[in-house]
């Protein structure tokens, strides 16, 4: 996942809005799959206080891929304004909604 946080840097750098907004879907879709896996196999939930640590830090992480993808469609959405006849992107943001 730092991976893809590094490269939308990069690409911010640069100025490649659309490798940005790309790795921004990729970084947030890599978290929700940690999650998942998370939520089975790492948060303990065999008392009631260790599933209220465990659900606050899933509400965490959970968040932050939230903000990632929802930054991610806003990009996308104000790169498709000022690009509207790229229809990939288009595509793309019609498949992340």
């Amino acid at each position: 996942m730092s991976r893809f946080l590094k490269g939308a840097h990069y690409y911010k750098s640069v100025g490649e809005t659309l490798d940005e907004i790309k790795c921004l879907l990729q970084a947030g879709d890599l978290v929700y799959g940690e999650l998942l896996y998370w939520d089975d196999y790492v948060f303990d939930n065999s008392s009631s206080v260790s599933s209220l640590i465990s659900k606050t830090q899933s509400d965490k992480i959970e968040k932050f891929a939230t903000g990632l993808i929802n930054s991610a469609i806003s990009k996308l959405e104000d790169y498709i304004s000022k690009n509207p006849n790229d229809y990939d992107s288009q595509i793309l943001l019609a498949g992340t909604l």
